[in-house]
């Protein structure tokens, strides 16, 4: 598979999703790794209240896994399932 000069992710062959194949992919995924895994940390901490702690590390999880997935979309190809079109799929039913 020829890689697009600038993509740092390349689309899955199956199922959904990226790959890093750059090394400034790799690297925002190990500070992404990083960031949460020291926001959990620090949560555990901070709270009493273990449930709190774990209510607060999920809500911020899921605003990282946003960031993550933004930067997939912005310097990744087209992931693969989304390039399946209503059109396609009924042509190959026929």
């Amino acid at each position: 598979m020829k890689r697009n000069k600038g993509m740092w992710f390349k689309a899955r062959q199956n199922g959904y999703g990226w790959l890093p194949v750059t090394w400034q992919a790799y690297a925002i995924v190990m500070v992404w790794v990083a960031i949460f895994a020291g926001f959990v940390a620090w949560a555990n901490m901070a709270f009493s209240n273990v449930w709190l702690a774990m209510g607060v590390s999920i809500l911020f999880g899921g605003f990282w896994l946003g960031v993550l997935y933004g930067v997939a979309t912005m310097k990744g190809e087209k992931s693969r399932t989304s390039t399946n079109s209503s059109a396609e799929s009924r042509e190959r039913q026929s």
